[in-house]
Formats: C-alpha cells, structure tokens, sequence
C-alpha cells in the first residue's frame, strides 16, 4: 500500500467464489470451521447490517459484480470533466441479502437448502461434505453505497429500512 492507490493492490477474480468466514465474538473461534460457505464472485466494501435470526445468520451487503469498480475512485477521475460520464460506465452496487446457517445438522445431505425462513428467498444449499453454496436474494432494484440505518435501535437486530447514495445522476 505504501505510495500506491488502494486500487493496484486489489485483484478481482471473476471465476472464484467470495468465502464468508463466521467467528464468535466471544470465544475467538471459527464458526462451523469444516465447512466453506461461498458465493459466486462479487466485490463488496460496506455491508447494510447482520443480525441473527432462527440460528442462522442474515447478512445484508452492496455488492459490485465487476472488480473494475476501484478504479473510477482516482482523484484524476473525479477531478475531471469527464467524470459523470466515466462513472455511468462503471459498475453499480445493488442490495443483496445471504443467510448463513449457524447449526448445521449430521444427516444433511448434497443438494439441500439449509434454509427454512418463511422471509427470504436466499439459499444455502449443501454443495458437498465441505462446501455450502450461498445464493442471495435482491433486496430492491436501486443501487444503493454507504449504507446507513438507524444504529442505535438496529444493529445486529432485525430492521426495515436502510438509506444510502446511488451513483446515478437524476434530473429533477
């Protein structure tokens, strides 16, 4: 990082799943350490918020499906007269709910959803002995960055509404 943007130390995998890795904030520990939960590929840098619900974890993010969203970040790039219409080009960040499963059960089996939420449309499918295979569910079709809800009454707990910035220039 030193003398450099953040961008040229980032790399962006298209055909690589994002692992979610689960700890407990008390012990220290890996959570369900002998399983991989994955996603197909995705860039994400803020999450809307995470809570527990029914032993299994609600994880709300914006998430970018093209690495190529770090480079419209340079000061050239905002800088210049050009910037409107180089941003219209880059990626747009979109909600996207996961549930991870927290108690995994022995007699599951290849292909089963791991989920059993009447609210969600999100899946965790047992992909095979090791690996659980996340698919989320859209939450809106507004894209949305810096995610913000009220954080005082809804941290870590069950919320509805969330409010953000959209890189979309609107005419009034």
């Amino acid at each position: 990082f030193r003398g450099k943007p953040f961008a040229d130390a980032m790399e962006y995998w298209d055909n690589y799943p994002v692992k979610f890795h689960i700890v407990d904030k008390e012990t220290g520990q890996k959570v369900n350490s002998s399983f991989s939960y994955q996603a197909d590929a995705f860039v994400n840098i803020h999450q809307v918020n995470a809570y527990e619900e029914n032993d299994k974890i609600i994880l709300d993010v914006c998430a970018f499906t093209d690495g190529n969203v770090f480079n419209g970040f340079f000061l050239k790039t905002i800088q210049s007269s050009e910037c409107d219409k180089y941003m219209a080009g880059l990626p747009k960040p979109l909600v996207r709910r996961y549930v991870l499963p927290l108690k995994l059960s022995e007699d599951m089996k290849p292909g089963d959803d791991l989920i059993k939420l009447n609210n969600t449309k999100a899946t965790a499918v047992l992909k095979d002995a090791k690996t659980i295979h996340l698919e989320h569910q859209p939450i809106g079709n507004d894209h949305l960055e810096f995610p913000q809800i009220n954080y005082k009454h809804y941290n870590t707990k069950k919320y509805r509404f969330a409010y953000g910035c959209s890189f979309l220039r609107t005419q009034f």
